[in-house]
């Protein structure tokens, strides 16, 4: 078995793209022009022969704004195709610091390789799922794409091989105590849990895996955790071959932590939605109120639909989404969409759907996006009456991921296949869309007699000592937290959209710009003498400093009640919190 490789440099290459949407985007969904060319980014794969040599599947954002994406490619040195991850800079440049040229390849010398989900662990680390030798397998990747030695005990250190069969549409998820959630399948629906270290957690299911066969054939394609530390799984089942004929339908598996249906949901953990004759879950999303929402394609007389069915939390269909619970959508000829293959939930509850569309014959030509109200129907806000295409000229690209930035702009990555020779032709695809549903956060900082640095979670704002202020764009609705580091002395306030003297300003973005301003302050003794005592007081904390000793004595000179002197002495730059002591008069006493 080899290990973790970087593709050819050479193949590594931006391309120019010629792209045109399948209407005139008045508000959002225009092609983002600060990213890649006009928008796009295509990085060619190694040249192959064999078929279905590429793909693009999955995709994750990094907390520093990179964006990193999972599939698969054939290198000429392998057997067969192997798993593919690239990273990429927030301007659609490919990432030199990241395996060899922005990419790295896993060979576990088995057939049929491919990462089709990523995770971002908090410490930096990259966990792609996906599908080696028909069974569920693993890669942890170091930040820079080196494969971690202490993740797993196969035969490549940094790997996972697992005996759970799947069919090729698994998603991951990460707990917030480490542990890895996979869901896959192909006769039962499969959830494995992973410790930390790559090694199944024998505390959850049956030896760290639940099968759940209620039928012939079912998948799991994508997999959530709920707020409760619940987990999610979707797919669809069918009581024939999979792709042999009618009779799938959407499924939906809610399990508790320890790997146990929850009996609460549906029926004994399950819930299912017929739409069509052919029904098959590829997104999913657990809205903040714990509705359940599926994306996934649905066929009826011979007609393929996006389709989006939501459950509440007791797996009964939301009669208030679209009709009863269930929105297809299949456009017109300006943008046909045809499966929802990601499912992606704007903070103002706004739904985004993402997947195949097309604006000729056929599907798979275009990339397409829909945008949906919080009831189900179309935004008219987003493309041509809530859809847009991307279109390819002659080739052919396929979105099977998509993700939200904190700014609301939206990354679609597939796969781009030419239809012009070499028609094997097959590159890494991503697409960056605006979206209006964002707002400017503001931050001032004031001029005074401390520094300290302020960041913003999510990223965007990143505020150095010397700066004097900075701004970034968030989307609607969502919360952003300020995080000032004062130096060593300095003390800090807020003022504006939060007001306070801790460390950290939280900021909901409502419908509008927001400002913020912030002060880094020393103690800059005042200059105290003839001030009445209360005055003193308040003067003292006003300039960051606290109130030490008080004393008394009489005075000649000095009326009583006031400030006779002071220590130290009024203009001294001091830490923040120095205590300054006063003498306070008496009077003139006998």
């Amino acid at each position: 078995m080899s290990l973790s490789r970087g593709l050819v440099p050479t193949a590594l290459v931006l391309v120019a793209l010629t792209t045109q949407l399948g209407s005139a985007q008045a508000d959002g969904g225009a092609l983002d022009p600060a990213f890649g060319t006009a928008g796009v980014v295509i990085t060619p794969t190694p040249p192959s022969t064999a078929p279905e040599n590429a793909d693009l599947n999955a995709v994750a954002l990094q907390g520093d704004g990179k964006i990193v994406v999972g599939g698969r490619v054939h290198p000429s040195t392998a057997q067969s195709t192997t798993f593919a991850v690239a990273r990429y800079g927030a301007d659609g440049s490919l990432d030199s610091t990241f395996g060899t040229g922005g990419v790295v390849t896993t060979d576990f010398n088995l057939d049929g390789e491919g990462v089709h989900g990523l995770a971002i662990q908090p410490n930096g680390k990259i966990v792609a799922a996906g599908e080696a030798g028909g069974v569920i397998a693993l890669a942890r990747y170091n930040p820079d794409g080196s494969l971690d030695p202490t993740f797993g005990s196969g035969p490549i250190p940094g790997t996972v091989e697992s005996d759970v069969i799947t069919g090729g549409n698994e998603g991951v998820a990460l707990q917030p105590d480490g542990k890895i959630v996979v869901a896959g399948g192909f006769y039962d629906l499969a959830v494995a849990r992973y410790n930390a270290d790559g090694s199944l957690d024998t505390s959850f299911g049956s030896g760290g895996v639940v099968l759940t066969a209620r039928s012939d054939f079912e998948y799991g394609t994508a997999v959530a955790l709920t707020p409760d530390g619940e987990i999610v799984v979707a797919g669809s089942r069918s009581n024939s071959l999979p792709d042999s004929g009618p009779d799938r339908s959407f499924v939906v598996e809610r399990l508790k932590p320890d790997g146990s249906p929850d009996s609460s949901f549906g029926s004994g953990g399950i819930a299912t939605a017929t739409v069509g004759a052919w029904d098959f879950g590829y997104g999913l999303a657990v809205q903040p109120d714990g509705k359940i929402l599926i994306g996934g394609a649905s066929e009826s007389s011979s007609q393929t639909m996006q389709a989006l069915v939501r459950f509440q939390p007791d797996g009964a269909l939301d009669r208030s989404f679209g009709d009863q619970g269930v929105v297809t959508t299949s456009g017109d000829a300006d943008g046909y969409l045809y499966i929802a293959s990601s499912v992606l939930l704007q903070p103002d509850g706004k739904i985004i759907a993402g997947g195949d569309s097309s604006t000729s014959a056929g599907p798979g030509t275009d990339f397409g996006l829909a945008r949906y109200l919080p009831d189900g129907s179309l935004d008219p806000s987003f493309g041509a009456g809530g859809i847009l295409t991307t279109a390819f000229g002659s080739n052919s690209g396929i979105p099977r991921a998509a993700v939200l930035q904190p700014d609301g702009k939206i990354v679609a990555v597939g796969p781009r296949l030419s239809t012009t020779p070499p028609s094997d032709a097959i590159s890494f695809t991503l697409a960056r869309y605006l979206t209006e549903d964002s707002h400017a956060l503001r931050l001032e900082k004031a001029t005074a007699t401390g520094s300290g640095t302020v960041t913003s979670q999510p990223l965007g704002i990143a505020c150095d000592s010397s700066c004097m202020g900075d701004a970034a764009q968030f989307a609607d609705q969502s919360l952003v937290t300020l995080t000032a580091d004062p130096l060593a002395g300095s003390a800090v306030s807020w003022t504006g959209a939060c007001v306070g003297s801790g460390r950290v300003c939280k900021v909901t973005m409502l419908q509008a710009a927001q400002s913020v301003h912030v002060k880094f302050s020393r103690c800059l003794v005042p200059r105290l003498k003839g001030k009445r005592a209360a005055a003193a007081r308040t003067a003292i904390r006003h300039a960051h400093c606290s109130v030490g000793r008080t004393r008394t004595k009489h005075s000649q000179r000095v009326r009583k009640g006031r400030v006779i002197s002071q220590h130290p002495a009024g203009g001294r730059n001091l830490p923040a919190g120095s205590k300054v002591s006063v003498v306070i008069s008496k009077g003139r006493g006998r």
